[in-house]
């Protein structure tokens, strides 16, 4: 199948992470839905069952969980950077196409839109043009502000979500060391955190982007997430509306049962690099004469379109909430239990024995 003047067969699909029982089948037919005769490469955990998933190359790595107790969260959390960077390119070094897509296993297509998307913004700048050709990725996780208390969080674009050049995407993640910094890390400033409950060096997004721009010889003095300033906001702006191609959820024609919640309200999520951001910034910088096209995509408008038979908005908000609520409360649960539930129990207890 053509789409775009690039033929589904001359397409790899990178699919990295944990097998799910119920997310990963459903992704790996979708992409033979949509994307017919492309090569799937499934890269995932040594131990993993397999058996009856449709992919046409199996990876398998030894899993680097390194276990860090995150006293906030008040359990132990494996750190993901070196977690999907390894699956990632292990995967990458198995495609044969000139096209990859990178896709999460608990994520799937609705459409293969993405890629009418491709060649829609030709125009680029000379400084800071690292990819042969722009990078298509999503909003949700593209940030530029935190969503928690406003700061600049320069240097962020997502990374569950790629589509460009083979060689482009192997250019991003290959040649990247795994982060050995752990939940111990001392911030420079720690007054200054985008996110209170972070304790890497940097987020996964930023850890890659930052190394992949080191690479091509950029010096960087971002020691860590805390040392943003609006110069460096600017000098991430520069890169990344030079190198990728941001769009909504709706328009890549991508979704998750399991992150619903983030995709439905990608409109509403404050400080992130929408399409509507992105279409604007390309135009001032690299081409005043563009006309978004954005209406002659399937789902088009300004607003997400919703899949059939998800949950409606008001009982995915008050389960947001709910996990919310539980969340922040997560610390005083143990002094509840010993001041309030026990000594309810025992007073039970006692007018009990009174009756």
């Amino acid at each position: 199948m053509i789409v775009n003047g690039i033929d589904t067969k001359d397409i790899s699909v990178v699919v990295q992470g944990a097998v799910d029982k119920i997310n990963t089948p459903k992704c790996l037919e979708s992409i033979r839905k949509f994307l017919p005769c492309a090569e799937i490469v499934l890269s995932t955990w040594e131990g993993t069952d397999v058996t009856g998933l449709d992919a046409d190359i199996v990876v398998k790595s030894k899993d680097p969980l390194v276990p860090n107790y995150n006293f906030l969260v008040g359990r132990t959390i494996p750190v993901n950077i070196n977690r999907q960077l390894i699956s990632v390119q292990e995967g990458l070094k198995k495609c044969t196409k000139t096209y990859t897509l990178k896709l999460r296993t608990d994520f799937f297509l609705k459409n293969a839109d993405f890629i009418n998307f491709y060649d829609s913004y030709e125009k680029r700048g000379e400084c800071f043009k690292f990819f042969k050709h722009r990078v298509i990725i999503n909003s949700i996780f593209s940030r530029r502000f935190s969503d928690e208390n406003g700061f600049p969080t320069p240097y962020h674009p997502s990374d569950f979500f790629l589509f460009g050049l083979t060689d482009d995407l192997r250019d991003y993640f290959l040649g990247t060391e795994n982060d050995e910094d752990d939940d111990s890390y001392h911030y420079k400033f720690p007054d200054r955190k985008c996110y209170f409950n972070m304790t890497g060096r940097y987020s996964p997004e930023q850890y890659y982007c930052v190394e992949w721009i080191k690479r091509h010889g950029v010096t960087m003095d971002f020691e860590d997430f805390t040392c943003w300033t609006l110069e460096k906001l600017k000098h991430s702006d520069a890169i990344l509306f030079n190198n990728f191609i941001f769009l909504d959820p709706n328009q890549a024609g991508i979704w998750s049962d399991k992150h619903d919640y983030g995709l439905r309200n990608f409109a509403h999520n404050y400080g992130s690099i929408n399409n509507a951001l992105f279409n604007s910034e390309y135009k001032k910088r690299y081409d005043a004469g563009f006309v978004n096209n954005y209406t002659t995509v399937r789902g088009g408008g300004n607003l997400p379109t919703s899949p059939k038979n998800l949950p409606d908005k008001q009982e995915s908000t008050r389960k947001e909430r709910y996990r919310v609520l539980k969340f922040i409360l997560r610390p005083v649960r143990p002094l509840v239990r010993i001041f309030l539930k026990r000594p309810l129990r025992l007073l039970r207890r006692f007018w009990d024995w009174c009756g």
